[in-house]
């Protein structure tokens, strides 16, 4: 079984870091207000939001991280 390569969208990176490894995650990328370009590249089956994130942020993160969901490639 593969593992889900999962984009977590936080506030900041040790947040979205912190909450992933919790739940025993190990994200492929984390993307923040201040990097917003982190999931460049990057291919992922999942997108998960972090507590931290305020509807506003994720607003904001969703349009860059969605292109890496790998059901919107061609």
């Amino acid at each position: 079984m593969t593992a889900l390569r999962i984009v977590v969208m936080a506030a900041n990176k040790a947040s979205g870091y912190m909450e992933a490894r919790n739940l025993g995650i190990e994200p492929v990328a984390v993307v923040t207000p201040h990097s917003l370009h982190a999931a460049r590249g990057v291919i992922a089956d999942r997108i998960m939001d972090a507590t931290s994130l305020t509807v506003e942020q994720r607003e904001m993160l969703l349009p860059h991280v969605i292109p890496c969901l790998a059901t919107t490639r061609g």
